[in-house]
């Protein structure tokens, strides 16, 4: 892994390319990442949108947003295995 600076790309997990499109300091960070096909098979690419926006109290409210799955079963089952990934990774981030 490496700092997330626009348009470089960084490795997570010491296989998984991912491209870095935007970087805004303490606001927003967009990337673009393999998603696989049935086989696992690098097949198109996923964007992820995350936003930070401070709180009137100190803290800050996160979103995340990950689009350009496939349409059908599928792509949910995907969808849904990569939005439980984005949850313990804000988990992590609380702690």
């Amino acid at each position: 892994s490496a700092p997330l600076v626009a348009g470089t790309t960084v490795t997570w997990w010491k296989t998984v390319p991912v491209e870095v499109d935007e970087v805004t300091k303490d606001r927003r960070i967009v990337l673009r990442w393999d998603a696989t096909d049935a086989e696992r098979r690098p097949a198109y690419k996923t964007r992820i949108e995350m936003n930070f926006e401070p709180l009137d109290d100190g803290g800050t409210f996160v979103t995340i947003a990950e689009e350009g799955w496939l349409e059908g079963e599928a792509g949910l089952k995907k969808s849904y295995l990569n939005c439980e990934g984005w949850s313990q990774m804000l988990a992590c981030m609380k702690a």
